[in-house]
């Protein structure tokens, strides 16, 4: 069994030297997935590159600035946005989502010719590698195309903006479970003045 060296054993820890392999790859103008194949294969031998907890909550790698001097300057200060008062299968949807988006602008940048040409075999990477495990892990029904991506990708220019990629559709998502809500939304339809469901529902979710 592989064990993974300890940052301790290479050098003092401090977060504010690690940065993600993706801030990395965007600075220097590397391929994600190579400098990803790089950190497993000799950076993390060599101590430049650990696995870690990410802002995301999700485990992924940890470049230090040391490995190329462009790091030094620069800023991985992301403010990522709150998303406990949604689900979770909202959370991951939104999440999936921007992980299309982030390779898509990717792809743009790095794969030459006319994006006509290209998306479609994208778009069923881009499926296979993230939609699909998304819809068979969460149930979720979410389906991939061309323009949704270009939505999604208007939708959220950074990080974020995460939440603009959250379906809201199809009722209350966000206080499921809520015995006030529910408290609040009897109290409003079982009166004597009629008011119609939905009318209670959006007084109650206000």
């Amino acid at each position: 069994m592989t064990v993974l060296p300890q940052p301790s054993a290479f050098m003092q820890f401090d977060r504010a030297d690690w940065l993600p392999v993706s801030v990395v790859a965007h600075a220097l103008g590397k391929d994600r997935d190579h400098l990803t194949r790089q950190c497993r294969q000799q950076l993390q031998a060599s101590g430049m590159a650990i696995l870690d907890t990410l802002g995301n909550g999700r485990t992924g790698w940890l470049i230090h600035r040391n490995f190329d001097p462009r790091l030094r300057t620069v800023d991985a200060a992301i403010d990522l946005p709150h998303l406990d008062d949604y689900t979770e299968r909202q959370r991951m949807t939104a999440w999936a989502k921007w992980d299309c988006v982030c390779r898509y602008r990717q792809a743009k940048r790095e794969r030459g010719g006319s994006i006509k040409t290209w998306m479609p075999a994208f778009i069923a990477e881009l499926t296979a590698a993230v939609i699909d495990p998304l819809n068979d892990r969460h149930g979720t029904t979410l389906t991939l195309s061309y323009g949704s991506l270009r939505r999604w990708d208007k939708d959220a220019p950074t990080i974020t903006d995460l939440p603009n990629l959250i379906d809201q559709r199809g009722g209350d998502q966000r206080s499921q479970g809520s015995d006030e809500f529910w408290q609040a939304f009897a109290s409003l339809y079982l009166t004597d003045d009629r008011r119609t469901a939905k009318a209670c529902w959006r007084r109650a979710r206000d």
